[in-house]
C-alpha cells in the first residue's frame, strides 16, 4: 500500500492538471464572447493558442533530458498557474483588452506540452518503483487525464454560472498549483535529473531532427 501513494500522486498531478487546462480552455472563449461579442475573435485566440504545442513540443523532451521530468512538471504547471491568474488580475488593475486576452492566452498555452510529456516520462519510474505493469499504467494515466477533458467543461460552465468567467480563472490556477504539489511529493528512484555528454549529444540531434521534420 505505501507504494501505490506513487501512482495516486502522479495520477492526481494528472488529473488536476488536465482538469485546470481543459476549464481554462472553455472559460476563455466564454470570457471574450462576454467583453467583445466577437465570436471571431474567440476562434482566433483559440486557434492561435494551438501553434505553441507545435513549436514546444520539439523542445520538451529535450528540456526534459536536460532539466529533469520532475523540476519540468512542475516548472510548467506552476507557470500555467501564474498564466491564468493573469487574467484576473490584469481585469482587476489595467483592465483586459483584446490584445492582452491574446498574449496571455497564448504564453499560457506554452507550458502545457512540456509538463504533458514531463508526467508521461515518470510513468515508467512510478511502474518500476511500485512493481506495476506499465501497459496497465499507462492506461489508467490516460483514463484519468481522458476524465478530466471530460469533467472539465462542465465544472466550467458551473463556475462561468456560479462566480463568473473572471473568478473561474482562480480556480485553474489552485488546480494547477495542486498539480505541482503532487509532483514535488512524489519521490522515485533512480530518476536521472542530469544527463552525461554522450546522451546529451543523442538529445540535441534528435531535437534537430524534430524541428527539420516539422
Amino acid at each position: 500500500m505505501k507504494r501505490n501513494y506513487k501512482v495516486f500522486l502522479l495520477q492526481f498531478s494528472n488529473f488536476t492538471s488536465g482538469l485546470a487546462n481543459s476549464i481554462v480552455m472553455i472559460t476563455i472563449p466564454w470570457l471574450i464572447l462576454e467583453r467583445t461579442d466577437s465570436p471571431a475573435f474567440a476562434g482566433l485566440v483559440v486557434a492561435i493558442s494551438a501553434l505553441p504545442g507545435l513549436i514546444i513540443s520539439p523542445i520538451g523532451g529535450w528540456l526534459i533530458d536536460h532539466v529533469g521530468r520532475r523540476a519540468v512538471s512542475i516548472s510548467a504547471d506552476i507557470l500555467s498557474s501564474l498564466s491564468v491568474i493573469a487574467f484576473p488580475l490584469f481585469a482587476s488593475l489595467f483592465g483586459l483588452t483584446n490584445l492582452a486576452i491574446l498574449l496571455i492566452a497564448f504564453f499560457g498555452a506554452i507550458f502545457d506540452p512540456a509538463g504533458y510529456t514531463a508526467r508521461r516520462t515518470l510513468l515508467s519510474d512510478v511502474a518500476r518503483d511500485t512493481k506495476s505493469d506499465l501497459d496497465r499504467l499507462n492506461g489508467i494515466h490516460e483514463g484519468f487525464l481522458g476524465v478530466s477533458w471530460i469533467a472539465g467543461p462542465a465544472v466550467g460552465a458551473w463556475l462561468i454560472a456560479s462566480v463568473g468567467a473572471i473568478n473561474s480563472f482562480w480556480v485553474s490556477a489552485v488546480l494547477f498549483i495542486l498539480a505541482a504539489l503532487s509532483i514535488a511529493l512524489l519521490r522515485v528512484s533512480h530518476v536521472n535529473e542530469s544527463t552525461n555528454e554522450k546522451s546529451e549529444i543523442k538529445s540535441d540531434r534528435g531535437l534537430r531532427v524534430g524541428f527539420v521534420t516539422l
